[in-house]
């Protein structure tokens, strides 16, 4: 603020005072210490503008800092011919009314939705679209065949840890020879809470493995057991992969052809799919309450199985199997009223010269008997 008070103000507000004429020398006086003292106050001012958590100082800082030098505040101008100032300007009424209402402002409101519900993200506006999510957190590869391969990229939304052992999880289970692994890591499914993270990914790989493995019993048998350990950890949800486990349980019990060609007819194609009724029983026992139409869509797709005369006698097994894992009610609904037409059909493949289709014929005999009788 140097040189901002001069001689010519000094003369100007000693005529203002009706002072006429003022000496030379007290104006040089005068000037350096009213600019000492406007700064002082000035200083003082922006102190309570500050404690003030303001950035715009007022009037009333500085009567306030008026007071604390002790000197009294200013209560207005007093009016002179050459004071200056802007005219007020005249307000009309009819102009105010007359003019367009301003827009009301919105009020201030707040809503919440999921991000994602164990791991899935729930389809709504205010979540991205889900064909971008997926194409996010999946990369496209080519296998030696040249065939465009879409596989997920849990190495950009896992950890370090997870992704290892993700790796040495499905390494172990495509496995066909060694079985040293796979107990250990079934109980891990079944003990540990952090590998929560990873239950989409174990989904996916059962469905892409039961696809991949038909010709392979101990694959299909490993993959019923990762799903047998699945719905009955307790530290997993998995109500949300119900309509991913369900497909290739189903594959696995109603499958026309599992295993090689000489495993067709052996007792270890029986009992896959036997294991696969039983988990699909406890599957419609845990979640039937809670998704009223997962038992009717089950019960509908055995009973289009088991009518259907052009399906071979594997899927009739599996379809006997899976119908009486429901209970007595669906047997009483659906095989008791078909059995007369159905145990006619199943008379011709007994009797035929086809071993193959014998054994398969009592097989499903069987498996009436022991269920009915």
């Amino acid at each position: 603020m140097s040189g901002t008070v001069t001689k010519e103000s000094i003369r100007l507000i000693a005529k203002q005072h009706q002072i006429p004429s003022v000496k030379e020398e007290v104006t040089a006086a005068l000037a350096p210490d009213a600019e000492y003292r406007i700064r002082e106050i000035i200083q003082e001012a922006t102190k309570f503008m500050r404690h003030s958590k303001r950035g715009i100082l007022t009037t009333e800082d500085v009567n306030h800092a008026l007071k604390l030098r002790n000197v009294e505040p200013i209560y207005g101008v007093q009016s002179r011919d050459d004071s200056h100032g802007d005219p007020d300007r005249e307000v009309d009424f009819n102009e105010i009314i007359n003019a367009q209402m301003p827009r009301i402002p919105r009020d201030c409101t707040m809503s919440l939705h999921w991000l994602a519900v164990e791991g899935v993200q729930p389809n709504i506006p205010q979540n991205p679209p889900s064909d971008q999510a997926e194409l996010s957190m999946k990369k496209i590869l080519k296998n030696s065949s040249g065939k465009t391969l879409v596989k997920p990229l849990v190495k950009d939304v896992l950890s370090k840890e997870l992704q290892n052992y993700y790796e040495r999880f499905t390494k172990a289970m495509q496995d066909r020879e060694d079985d040293s692994e796979v107990d250990k890591f079934l109980s891990d499914l079944s003990t540990d809470p952090s590998l929560a993270q990873l239950l989409p990914y174990f989904v996916e790989f059962i469905s892409d493995e039961v696809t991949a493995s038909l010709d392979s019993l101990k694959i299909l048998r490993r993959m019923l057991n990762i799903i047998y350990v699945l719905i009955h950890s307790p530290y997993l949800f998995v109500e949300p992969y119900l309509h991913q486990l369900m497909p290739p349980t189903l594959t696995c019990l109603l499958g026309k052809s599992l295993g090689k060609e000489d495993e067709e007819s052996s007792d270890e194609q029986w009992s896959l799919r036997q294991q696969a009724a039983s988990i699909l029983q406890q599957m419609c026992r845990r979640y039937g309450d809670a998704y009223r139409s997962l038992i009717p869509r089950v019960t509908k797709t055995l009973l289009k199985a088991f009518l259907d005369p052009q399906k071979p006698l594997t899927t009739h097994f599996g379809s006997i199997e899976g119908i009486c894992a429901l209970g007595s009610q669906t047997i009483e609904l659906i095989i008791l009223p078909n059995l007369p037409s159905y145990l006619q059909g199943l008379e011709e493949h007994l009797t035929a010269s086809n071993s193959s289709k014998q054994i398969q014929a009592r097989k499903c005999m069987d498996a009436l008997l022991v269920r009915l009788f």
